[in-house]
């Protein structure tokens, strides 16, 4: 029983002290190991409910002039301001027709609003089929 005593608290001074603690470097190992945890699953939190934003440059919006088929359009690039200060980029797709800035033509409008981790680079697929008609 003695020996076997003796072979246990070896043991234990081996693998971290007979305190049941642990050694200071085994704490900080699993110090370390909990932040890489727990800093991951905040990482992949985040991902979901705040996803990073898209990143671009306004010529990746392609010309501003361009042709769909025979007709002839135009993006205008705008800021507006929402009610808690907060800048939104915006593209209005027109268009190119000299009476519907005089407000003599009418055409209908879509408002097109991205995905939670998108950009206005989004709507591009929808050009094709919207603006024609």
């Amino acid at each position: 029983a003695a020996a076997a005593a003796a072979a246990a608290a070896a043991a234990a001074k081996k693998n971290g002290g007979g305190d049941g603690g642990g050694s200071a470097r085994n704490k900080e190992h699993d110090i370390a190991w909990h932040h890489v945890v727990t800093d991951t699953y905040g990482l992949l939190w985040k991902m979901i409910i705040r996803p990073p934003r898209s990143q671009y440059q306004l010529s990746d919006l392609g010309p501003q002039k361009f042709r769909i088929g025979t007709k002839a359009f135009e993006r205008r690039d705008m800021q507006l301001t929402n009610d808690r200060g907060l800048r939104l980029e915006c593209s209005l797709f027109c268009p190119l027709d000299p009476n519907l800035d005089s407000g003599r033509t009418k055409h209908p409008c879509v408002v097109y609003m991205h995905g939670n981790c998108s950009s206005r680079l989004e709507c591009a697929d929808t050009l094709t089929v919207l603006l024609p008609r």
